[in-house]
């Protein structure tokens, strides 16, 4: 199948459209929007330069976004510095706010392995949401106040940390 492609003539053998589709939908939305102002099938859309220069654009973006999220979070806790100390305390709240929506799998396997299913499926459920607020909550507040390097209010301190472990908090406040 040939299409066109701005003034050259390309050959289309259907495959060359999987990378592109599996992308996502955002990207699939922005090239439907673009064929409303122009005269071009899909295909020719998704291929285009136009529409490759900006998926490249929008994967940079999400890439850089990524890495300094994982950046953040390999900060050692340990460190001296105070710098160090806040980057460290930036990365956990940064991971806790985002990553508290995983407490709730997590207070049900561990529920499951020590009361049963029955239990895990009522009383694990509800407390893998007071633990996902907490955690949430915890890792707002470790944002708001990354400027003092305290050491975070719920342990393990990231929630894949210890996995099989319950979930606890701190009854006091320590500076790293």
């Amino acid at each position: 199948m040939l299409f066109r492609v701005g003034l050259k003539q390309k050959r289309f053998n259907g495959m060359g459209l999987l990378p592109v589709l599996a992308c996502g939908a955002p990207y699939i939305y922005v090239a439907i929007r673009h064929l409303r102002y122009t005269n071009q099938n899909l295909q020719s859309v998704l291929l285009s330069s136009y529409f490759l220069e900006l998926l490249m654009k929008q994967l940079l973006k999400t890439m850089l976004i990524v890495s300094a999220f994982f950046l953040a979070i390999s900060y050692d806790a340990s460190a001296s510095s105070y710098p160090a100390r806040l980057g460290a305390k930036l990365g956990n709240g940064l991971a806790n706010a985002t990553t508290g929506i995983v407490e709730i799998p997590k207070t049900i396997m561990v529920t499951n392995r020590a009361q049963g299913p029955a239990y895990a499926a009522t009383a694990g459920l509800i407390t893998g949401i007071v633990h996902m607020m907490g955690r949430t909550l915890s890792g707002a507040y470790d944002l708001v106040t990354f400027m003092i390097p305290t050491k975070p209010i719920v342990t393990p301190d990231y929630v894949w940390e210890d996995f099989d472990k319950e979930t606890s908090y701190r009854s006091t406040w320590q500076l790293r």
